[in-house]
């Protein structure tokens, strides 16, 4: 036993002596129980940290870190209650990004109110923290920086920061520095009081020197909402971002020497890239197609001849477009000039960077406005500094102090600091380049702007990016905020060679990617405030360029080669500093991209999926989204999706309108637009709320604005990809829980299944909608969607009854914008107390197919079948082996409706009792044959007669019992782009009086672009006659009555007889004729054809001459052994 103390003693020694002997950077964790932590601890949180991390024990011994990391303080209530805080998530990011050696001294107590902890308070807290702290400090090192979380036990206080002042001045002059940055984090969202102290401690720099406070925005809380307690995943999540506000304080050391007068351009190009971009500016090049556009760009604004005015938008708001096309031709000319030499390019920038200056003011209460024109000038004075007169670069470092600088030290303009969202990345941008343009003649001012945009840049970065790279704002914010991002980050790297590790944020370098899925096929992933409409992102070339992967370019080729990279594109305003990129990466052998599915987590999760990339009609493409309405620029969307196949968005996303005209309109009702609580006017508009989105809805109600759907699960197999997304939080206490489960299986069908469970207490009525590009029909069984000659099948299923329905996307109020081909489908149920109930609902493309059924037994006892053709647009046509005849042919009109367009009977028993020649084929010979005889060879023929002519006989269209009478044997055919039966009969020799052993075929077809295609083919043993035709009557309406009108001929008379009667039928057809005549070869005149008219449903009908066979002088046809009879007719149907 003694030895293995003494080993057990040695080990400790030599431990302690290797410890004592690092030099540690120390950090001192001070406050309350969120820092003793609170957060619940896994199996996986027990280990060591990291190899690089410490912790101070008890007795000032320094040991590998493990959690709990508040186990060793001297001051906390009870081990048992202490798990995973703030420190966990701090300790292993800040360990990452330094690599130094860090020692923590954690030292917090649970509900210990802020007069507790100040010196000579008779707790100890504050000697207590003394003491551990110079115990650290002589193993090696200096505290490097206080970290303190505290304040709900004092979070009414409005004196709180001055009282911390003086608390934290003790503490440093005790421990040693009075510069000892101190950094304090914010309450989660727990009650009321904590928004305004969190709102004071965003002023506690004004009350302690050095001293910045970390955000606590979207940390998770603990499921008690009487807890201040954030979750393990929140607990984490804080630490890290006081890891990232630690990093910039005690790490940053930027290098400022080298903004010198003398070192112009060093905004994103300098003089060796304007040199290398000249070298590869060759003929054909991409470089060259990018360089020509923006000099058009450049030589287009000059020839407008417009004067920059300052000029508040409609709303009264914004100079915002006068900053952007500031911004615009600055760049462009400056680009131009720098490539070409062309002094029209430098007078005109430098006319417009005059102009802006002159303005009395850049629109600081609207700060995006100041960030795009300080970007503006930045480059101007940046990229012709040796150019420009000396006043003009005095105008411009005086209205960047005066009117950007100086205006953003004002709290009330200066909320972008604090702002998650594009704001924070635009103003910043604009403010760094500004900064890091003119530094050598405001260095001091500079230097702190470029430290705040730094500073106050990461946070939000891994807010709206972490963790998997998918932008909370959606695509066309992502486009905005995204490209101001890379503006910062590469003026930061240009300028001072580094970006300050802003891009290594988790989640950004991943956003490429989710930007490159974000295009549909025809449309963005257009979910919240963003337009459909596909556009260049330029900041895609950052992302290519950082990590050689030139595929992400794959949509901006396509966009560049399409010529959407013009002078009207958002991002035209900043493609001459994104040329940098577009010098280094290899743009002539783009791979199309090989990935099918992103997805990413965080408080907005999306999923997309892409199948071919190619545009194809079988690529398709399908969006799906979680999220809140509490987000920036959010909709009632959660749970919604885009789906695209064939070419068509099917399932579609209304996205964004105007601005001005809502902010307007919601002014005059005394709301705002941009109130997100669950009563505000913003989800009255019709685009915004859940009514008009393709998501859940119950009871009739909105979503509820704080609820947030999360991806609970992610499908991703051979045959099915997809996500499940838990609901339950958007629909409040109306339902007990939902889960959506959109996947897209076999590539083709998009299949939608909503699991939910109503109340105990109370029903729930359930409405799954689909906003769609497609015209619905409701039929018993499913809703067909038509558009651009395609059809999408909507069929569903459930546990419960349900309904298929449509609501109307038309307008709800007078600021809502028109929804012009936008319709609202799918189904209703009502679900009972407390039952469970499943609904699926399946999307399939239309595709073609060749069916059949019994259709009937004839009084001869023969079985007949109906055939059914289909194509892939939805069109069908039906044919019954009866008499090789056309039943019915179902087609499109210019509304999107299918309907007959045949005359026909519907029963079997109505054809063979009925008029025989609605729709069969006829024949053996189709037409005349006077006389009742024919001869061949010399030989005559006598054949069946049914009709007379001038008192002699005549055999028509067969006989008695022509081809129409006799039941034919079909098969199915399927080819590409259509399908089609084959019928044949075999009339023996004799059959009627025709001559021969004949085989007949006929083939119909219906194709996917609507042509109805009959091919008639014979062959024969002796020599016969053969003229096959289809006998079917074309009417797009349903038949009239004749009682009363000018054709009823029951009675003989005249044909003109009543030629005069009011009828629209003799109106559209101009007179009484159904058919056009000539005269033959005798002098007696013949009926020719029949025309088809769109209106009154007149068709042709092909078919050799009557008494053919009799006529010499006519084609003949005779068809002999050896031979084969082949005749093709089309119907093509369209609408105007």
């Amino acid at each position: 036993m003694r030895q293995i103390c003494l080993a057990v003693a040695l080990l400790v020694s030599v431990f302690s002596h290797t410890a004592r002997c690092q030099e540690y950077d120390i950090f001192l964790l001070l406050g309350q129980s969120n820092m003793a932590g609170r957060g619940e601890m896994l199996e996986e949180d027990k280990g060591v940290i990291a190899d690089n991390v410490f912790l101070l024990d008890e007795d000032g011994q320094v040991r590998p870190a493990t959690n709990p990391l508040n186990q060793f303080s001297t001051i906390k209530k009870n081990r048992s209650s202490q798990k995973i805080s703030p420190g966990y998530g701090f300790a292993r990011k800040i360990s990452q990004k330094t690599g130094r050696k860090i020692l923590l001294v954690v030292n917090a107590r649970g509900g210990s109110p802020l007069n507790e902890w100040l010196k000579g308070a008779g707790t100890g807290y504050f000697e207590e923290a003394v003491r551990r702290a110079r115990q650290a400090m002589k193993q090696g090192g200096q505290v490097k920086a206080i970290l303190w979380h505290h304040g709900e036990s004092d979070c009414r206080d409005t004196t709180y920061l001055r009282t911390l002042s003086g608390m934290v001045s003790d503490l440093r002059k005790e421990i040693g520095g009075t510069g000892i940055p101190f950094i304090a984090g914010e309450h989660g969202n727990w009650r009321s009081p904590s928004k305004g102290f969190n709102k004071r401690l965003a002023g506690i720099d004004k009350y302690i020197p050095n001293s910045a406070y970390v955000s606590a925005h979207d940390c998770s809380m603990d499921n008690d909402p009487k807890n201040p307690l954030f979750s393990r995943e929140g607990q984490i999540t804080l630490g890290e971002r006081y890891a990232a506000k630690v990093y910039r304080m005690c790490y940053l050391d930027p290098d400022f020497r080298k903004l010198t007068a003398r070192n112009h351009p060093r905004l994103f190009l300098n003089d060796a890239d304007f040199k290398a971009l000249r070298k590869k500016n060759r003929p054909g090049t991409i470089v060259s197609q990018l360089n020509d556009t923006i000099i058009a760009i450049a030589a287009a604004e000059m020839r407008s001849g417009k004067v920059l005015k300052y000029k508040l938008d409609p709303s009264g708001r914004r100079i915002l477009p006068i900053s952007r096309n500031a911004l615009k031709r600055i760049s462009s000319c400056a680009y131009a000039y720098r490539m070409t030499g062309d002094r029209r390019y430098l007078e005109f920038a430098e006319q417009n960077m005059n102009t802006v200056c002159a303005f009395k003011d850049w629109n600081e209460s609207h700060f995006l406005d100041v960030g795009e024109m300080a970007m503006a000038v930045a480059i101007g004075y940046d990229w012709l500094f040796g150019q420009l007169s000396e006043e003009t670069k005095a105008n411009a470092r005086a209205a960047l102090v005066e009117k950007a600088f100086e205006k953003s030290e004002i709290q009330k303009y200066n909320r972008f600091y604090r702002a998650h969202n594009n704001w924070n990345q635009v103003c910043n941008a604009g403010l760094a380049a500004a900064a890091l343009a003119t530094y050598e003649s405001n260095p001091e001012i500079a230097a702190k702007l470029i430290l705040n945009a730094v500073e106050t840049n990461e946070e939000p970065l891994g807010i709206m990016y972490g963790p998997d790279g998918n932008y909370v704002e959606g695509y066309s914010y992502w486009d905005y905020g995204t490209l101001y991002q890379s503006m910062l980050l590469t003026a930061l790297e240009t300028a001072l060679g580094t970006d300050f590790g802003l891009s290594e944020t988790e989640g950004f370098l991943k956003t490429g990617e989710f930007m490159m899925f974000m295009e549909g096929i025809t449309q963005s992933f257009n979910y919240y405030d963003s337009w459909g409409k596909k556009s260049p992102a330029i900041a895609m070339w950052y992302f290519a360029d950082r990590l050689n992967r030139p595929e992400l370019l794959y949509n901006e080729i396509q966009h560049l080669r399409s010529g959407h990279y013009d002078r009207t594109f958002s991002g035209a305003r900043l493609l001459a500093p994104m040329m940098g990129y577009a010098a280094r990466i290899d743009l002539e052998d783009m791979p199309a991209p090989s990935d099918k599915m992103w997805y990413g987590h965080g408080v907005n999760p999306v999923m997309m999926i892409r199948t071919k990339w190619d545009g194809s009609d079988s690529d398709v493409y399908v969006g799906i989204k979680g999220g809140s309405a509490s987000n920036s620029h959010s909709h009632m969307d959660a749970g919604s999706f885009v789906f695209e196949s064939q070419g068509v968005r099917w399932s579609c996303d209304l996205g964004n309108q105007k601005y001005a005209p809502l902010e307007n309109a919601m002014k005059k009702l005394k709301k705002s637009l941009w109130d997100r609580s669950q009563d505000s006017g913003r989800w009255d508009v019709l685009r915004y709320n859940n009514f008009h989105h393709s998501t859940i809805t119950l009871n009739d109600k909105k979503h509820d604005v704080k609820g947030f759907a999360g991806f609970k699960e992610i499908i991703e197999s051979d045959k099915e990809m997809g996500v499940v997304i838990d609901m339950t939080e958007i629909f409040g206490d109306d339902v007990r829980n939902v889960t959506r489960t959109v996947k897209l299986v076999e590539e083709r069908d998009l299949v939608v299944t909503d699991l939910l469970t109503a109340p105990q207490d109370r029903g729930v009525n359930y409405t799954w909608r689909m906003m769609s590009n497609g015209k619905p029909e409701v039929r018993k069984d499913m809703i067909v969607l038509r558009a651009e000659g395609k059809t999408m099948l909507l069929k569903a299923d459930g546990t419960l009854k349900f309904r298929y329905t449509t609501w109307s996307a038309e307008p709800k109020a007078y600021y809502d914008n028109p929804n012009e081909g936008k319709y609202i489908v799918g189904i209703e149920a009502d679900i009972p107390e407390g039952e469970t109930a499943r609904f699926t609902v399946t999307l399939s493309p239309g595709q073609s197919s060749v069916t059949s059924e019994p259709f009937g037994t004839l009084s001869s006892g023969e079985e007949v079948t109906l055939w059914r053709l289909t194509n892939a647009g939805g069109a069908s046509m039906e044919l019954t082996d009866y008499g090789s005849r056309i039943v019915k042919i179902c087609m499109s009109d210019r509304d999107g409706v299918i309907d007959d367009v045949v005359v026909g009977y519907g029963r079997l028993e109505q054809f063979e009792k009925g008029d025989r020649f609605f729709g069969p084929v006829i024949g053996r010979f189709g037409n005349r044959i006077d006389h009742a005889s024919f001869e061949i060879d010399g030989v005559r023929y006598d054949v069946v007669a049914n009709e007379t002519l001038a008192g002699e006989p005549v055999q028509c269209h067969g006989g008695p019992m022509g081809f129409d009478r006799f039941v034919w044997k079909g098969e199915p055919l399927v080819e590409k782009g259509r399908v089609g039966v084959r019928f044949h009969r075999l009339s023996p020799d004799g059959e009627q009086g025709f001559p021969g052993n004949m085989d007949a075929y006929v083939t119909y077809w219906l194709s996917d672009d609507n042509v109805v295609k009959i091919e008639y083919d014979a062959v024969t043993d002796r020599p016969t006659v053969v003229n096959l035709s289809n006998h079917t009557h074309y009417c797009p309406d349903l038949l009239l009555p004749v009682d009363g009108s000018p054709f009823d001929f029951r009675e003989p008379h005249r044909i003109d007889y009543r030629i005069d009667m009011p009828n629209e039928h003799l109106r559209i057809m101009k007179g009484m004729s159904a058919c056009w005549a000539v005269r033959d070869w005798d002098g007696t005149l013949r009926k020719a054809a029949d025309l088809y008219d769109e209106v009154s449903g007149r068709g042709l009908e092909t078919i050799h001459f009557p008494d053919s066979p009799n006529q010499d002088r006519f084609p003949s046809t005779v068809l002999r052994p050896g031979e084969r009879y082949h005749s093709e007719t089309e119907y093509r149907f369209y609408t105007k």
